[in-house]
């Protein structure tokens, strides 16, 4: 299998190389070249590159590390690779992920530890090389162009793929990386989630930062996949067998009510739990929550008075009126600090509060993912095993 993934990559690149400088580009599945002279050759050229070594990222990858390294050194003492990095520096492809990851020169440049200017200088080179704009300013933030929404997964795919090679060459040693993990987490569990994986970081890897982004549940698998995440925290989902799955933190339903609220200082039962008026926290603009569907197990239904966004938000209501919350216990406690509302047992069987640690098949053996995916579960106290979807 390395050898023909050596022999495809090749023949690819010198067929891309070997194309006259005059020579358009073809659409796939077109009888004839179609002229475009803002997507000059070299283009082209290299984005086939780009878009094989995603390829190649995306199968199954040999088992033990030396065919690893045998693939990657054929490949770069080929005269089709020498040709293509001769003309693009690699080092302005990471500049183009950091700049479409952050949406700004500013903040690119800090993530990548260079000056602005230098930022600057590398988007020139790309926008030459390619022959597109690249990113426009829209407001304050650089809007990436069609090509380069085209070309920021392959691009993603290319610079884990190196990273990779260079990370079971050499290991992943936290005391002295310097690398960013992006988490995707649900916004109501940021507050829970974050501070004992921080302080876990922290002591391990000064050099580590985290990001934790907005989950996206249609997108997860694929993001996953391209690398925009490196792992995510939600719910059970329906992914594929290329998903990984482990059961990272197990919660319970609590209800919370202000201080001396007239029906609930004595403990809640189901009749009376029904009988209050009650807030809904959802992103989603119709629909039920979880608790809605276990009193629906009693045919029964509570009455949702209000229906917001923020946990936040619907804690203060809490401990201004008569209205209650349903939340999972952790959460509760933690965001709970400020308003100090009671929180007490939900009148219902138990239901779980499940929350999974996602990640893709193509990181199962990267040091450094294994070792962000320890960390969390050391931080979160799991100790469950793994699945597959």
């Amino acid at each position: 299998m390395c050898e023909g993934w050596c022999q495809s990559i090749v023949r690819a690149c010198d067929f891309a190389i070997a194309l006259p400088k005059d020579t358009s580009p073809v659409r796939m599945g077109s009888s004839r070249a179609r002229r475009s002279q803002n997507r000059p050759v070299r283009q082209m050229e290299t984005l086939a590159v780009v878009q094989l070594l995603a390829r190649y990222r995306r199968e199954p990858w040999p088992f033990d590390a030396s065919k690893r390294c045998a693939i990657t050194r054929h490949f770069a003492n080929t005269q089709a690779f020498r040709m293509q990095t001769s003309q693009l520096d690699l080092n302005l492809l990471s500049v183009f992920e950091a700049v479409y990851t952050e949406g700004g020169v500013t903040k690119a440049a800090d993530r990548l530890n260079l000056t602005q200017p230098a930022i600057s200088h590398s988007l020139r080179r790309l926008r030459d090389f390619f022959g597109d704009p690249l990113f426009q300013w829209q407001g304050q933030v650089m809007a990436p162009t069609p090509l380069a929404r085209a070309m920021i997964e392959p691009v993603r795919l290319a610079l884990r793929t190196i990273s990779d090679v260079i990370d079971e060459r050499g290991g992943f040693d936290a005391r002295t990386a310097s690398r960013r993990f992006v988490i995707g987490l649900r916004d109501v569990m940021e507050s829970d989630l974050l501070l004992p994986l921080m302080s876990h970081v922290a002591r391990e890897a000064p050099g580590v930062d985290l990001a934790s982004v907005r989950i996206f549940r249609g997108d997860l698998e694929r993001d996953l996949a391209s690398g925009t995440l490196d792992v995510a925290i939600d719910i059970l989902m329906p992914l594929s067998k290329d998903v990984r799955h482990r059961l990272i933190l197990s919660d319970r339903l609590v209800v919370v009510a202000r201080q001396g609220h007239p029906s609930v200082c004595d403990g809640l039962t189901l009749e009376t739990y029904l009988q209050q008026e009650h807030i809904l926290v959802t992103s989603r603009r119709e629909g039920l929550g979880l608790a809605d569907l276990e009193v629906a197990a009693h045919g029964k239904h509570r009455k949702i008075r209000l229906r917001c966004q923020q946990n936040f938000a619907a804690l203060r209501v809490v401990s201004e009126t008569d209205l209650v919350l349903t939340i999972p216990a952790r959460l509760a406690q933690v965001a709970n600090l400020v308003f100090e509302n009671q929180i007490i047992a939900a009148p219902f069987d138990k239901l779980p509060q499940d929350s999974y640690l996602y990640w893709h098949s193509n990181v199962d053996s990267d040091p450094a993912n294994q070792w962000l995916r320890d960390q969390m579960f050391a931080a979160f106290g799991a100790s469950q095993t793994d699945h597959s979807a």
